[in-house]
């Protein structure tokens, strides 16, 4: 048996790490062989912590904040040759904290952590003088409440123009939501098995969902458990929950990529334009076609 190496022990630690965060409390990693290894140790510790914070959430009937295309945004701000932020989206002006007056003209230095002023320095030249200039590095940001921002951002010149866009992906975890079970008495496991079907959903929203029957084979459970207790729990059925994310996820594609309407009609899992253009416009009340796209992306 192949042991593993340090790295992946620690690549795996950040999974379970980021996967907890966002709520899917069903991932584990392999229990480790008992020695006294502090990546070991500290896997199994987190394992522990993974397995008591899933019995909470159980008992307590709340359902994790897993959404694994809403979690994640786009910071993007564009600076002119002196470096002074010319524009930026409104992830900027919620993270940052700051008003856009406060950040329109001013340097983006005014706004990164001393610890980052070093590495920012270091590239200022090359941003000026090199027309290709393309470079991935940490910056520490601080917000108005100053409040430490670490953020891994691509740096590079636009081509034939002095303009520099920075950009970066964060992630904001939603509150954990508290929803009774209503009147059917659900144990641990059938809470469980209810996690792992709304997850899957979630995972799977490119694809046409399975019937009951074959989610129940999958899952281990009984068609008719399925239906009423993910009714109960998630407070919808679990076609109508696959459905409304199909179009929420339609919705974000459409408003933040440059995707067409029809690559996006079969990325949310539609066989033709037109029944995602009904489905759409029946949800929202307008077309597809409606929607505001972001100015770089028109």
């Amino acid at each position: 048996m192949t042991v593993p190496s340090n790295t992946e022990k620690i690549k795996a630690i950040y999974q379970l790490l980021f996967e907890m965060a966002t709520g899917k409390l069903l991932f584990s990693i392999k229990e480790p062989v008992q020695t006294d290894d502090v990546y070991d140790i500290l896997i199994k510790n987190l394992q522990t912590i993974a397995h008591e914070l899933k019995t909470l959430v159980l008992e307590v009937g709340m359902v994790p904040p897993y959404y694994p295309y809403q979690n994640i945004t786009q910071l993007l701000f564009i600076l002119d040759s002196k470096h002074r932020l010319l524009n930026f989206n409104l992830e900027v002006v919620r993270l940052m904290k700051y008003s856009s007056v406060q950040l329109l003209n001013h340097s983006l230095e005014d706004f990164i952590d001393t610890r980052s002023q070093a590495n920012w320095s270091a590239i200022q030249s090359e941003l000026q003088n090199n027309d290709s200039f393309f470079t991935s590095l940490e910056l520490v940001f601080l917000t108005q409440d100053q409040q430490i921002v670490p953020l891994y951002c691509s740096i590079s010149r636009l081509i034939a123009s002095d303009f520099i866009l920075v950009t970066s992906i964060s992630t904001s975890i939603t509150p954990i939501e508290n929803k009774p079970f209503g009147r059917l008495p659900l144990d641990n496991d059938e809470v469980e098995t209810l996690q792992k079907l709304h997850d899957y959903i979630l995972e799977h929203l490119d694809e046409p969902l399975p019937t009951l029957k074959e989610l129940a084979r999958m899952f281990g459970s009984e068609a008719h458990k399925l239906k009423v207790g993910f009714r109960a729990h998630y407070s919808s059925s679990v076609y109508h929950f696959y459905h409304e994310e199909r179009l929420k996820k339609a919705h974000l594609l459409i408003t933040q990529t440059s995707i067409s309407l029809k690559e996006v009609a079969y990325l949310c899992g539609f066989t033709s334009y037109i029944n995602f253009y009904k489905a759409f416009k029946k949800y929202y009340s307008y077309p597809p076609s409606r929607l505001s796209r972001p100015d770089s992306l028109r």
